[in-house]
């Protein structure tokens, strides 16, 4: 009896009697010695280490419910960020032709459980964009290129349910895979957005942007694609209006829960926009127009709600190091003045 790639997807406490038993002794009566016991790729020598074992599996899987329980806490998002870049390191080692089979056992089932915990809503760090970019490369040479499947598991776990569209996905991607990209990242989309990589839906209604989740994943999602690529104007497109809404939402909402709603989710992604640079994009006569609007009412005094909400909308208006509030350390509230600082205490460039 033979299973097929048995040296990638059978567990560690089966795979020592079976080799015993059977892979044994067909390389005996063949002549072939046995495959390792893990995934081994073409650079890698027979006698290589496993590319995971049982603990990886527990690790990964641990780490996904770790999130889902505590995803505030820093201990559990830095061993989070070491397992996704272990994970998606680990994809790119595995041949083409046991992918399927893989993702179809242990690893891909804990794989999932991962994608599902929410994490890849998280900003990324620097490195972490780095990589991106270099997964996002491998996935444009097509998925008929040696790891181009590979490398498109490891983007899914950096980008926000929503943020990433592959083109023709149901005649591109195969059936085992298929399925579970469209309910992660193509089940919120609306037909009419489907040609466009960065489309954006319109939020849910009956909430208010700040209150959205699947708004702000897509902001974050589009904010992560505008680092990688500022040039693809899709992007920008979905980013000046997604701007639009966070400038509004925050003339609207009241006074009193402006640091909190500023502390959460929403302040949160809020300030990555901040610090993207989208700032730098050349304004629309629209946005011009808005910008003009927001700084008469900050002109009016950022010491009352209406002018402190117009500065928080402005700020998305201004590029790095273009505006100036005098006496910034008196007249801010301290909740915004570490972000103002970081923004705009520096020489326009």
């Amino acid at each position: 009896m033979q299973v097929r790639f048995a040296d990638y997807s059978m567990p560690s406490w089966l795979w020592p009697d079976y080799k015993q038993c059977f892979a044994g002794a067909m390389a005996q009566d063949s002549g072939v010695t046995p495959s390792a016991s893990v995934p081994v790729s073409p650079e890698m020598p027979a006698d290589a280490k496993p590319l995971w074992d049982e603990s990886f599996l527990s690790q990964l899987l641990g780490c996904a419910n770790l999130y889902t329980v505590s995803p505030a806490d820093p201990k559990v998002i830095n061993r989070c960020r070491e397992t996704r870049q272990e994970i998606a390191s680990l994809w790119l080692q595995v041949p083409a032709e046991a992918l399927e089979q893989i993702y179809k056992g242990p690893l891909g089932q804990n794989y999932r459980a991962f994608l599902k915990s929410g994490f890849h809503r998280e900003p990324l760090l620097e490195p972490e964009k780095s990589c991106l970019q270099e997964l996002s490369e491998a996935v444009k040479q097509g998925f008929d290129s040696p790891f181009g499947l590979q490398a498109l598991l490891g983007v899914m776990l950096y980008l926000p349910p929503g943020a990433m569209q592959v083109r023709d996905a149901e005649s591109r991607l195969p059936a085992w895979l298929l399925g579970d990209y469209q309910s992660i990242f193509a089940g919120d989309r609306h037909p009419e957005s489907a040609r466009s990589p960065g489309a954006v839906p319109s939020p849910d209604s009956s909430l208010s942007p700040h209150q959205d989740m699947a708004f702000l994943n897509r902001l974050l999602g589009c904010l992560n694609l505008y680092e990688i690529d500022p040039s693809d104007q899709g992007i920008v497109e979905n980013l000046r209006n997604l701007r639009q809404q966070i400038a509004q939402t925050w003339l609207s909402i009241d006074a009193q829960d402006l640091e909190s709603v500023f502390a959460g989710e929403f302040g949160q992604r809020y300030c990555v926009f901040l610090k993207s640079g989208f700032q730098r994009e050349p304004l629309t006569d629209t946005e011009s127009h808005f910008r003009q609007e927001l700084t008469e009412k900050i002109g009016a005094g950022i010491e009352n709600s209406p002018g402190l909400k117009a500065l928080l909308g402005g700020m998305l208006y201004f590029a790095p190091g273009s505006m100036k509030v005098s006496n910034a350390e008196q007249r801010l509230p301290h909740w915004l003045l570490p972000h103002y600082k970081i923004v705009f205490d520096a020489p326009a460039n």
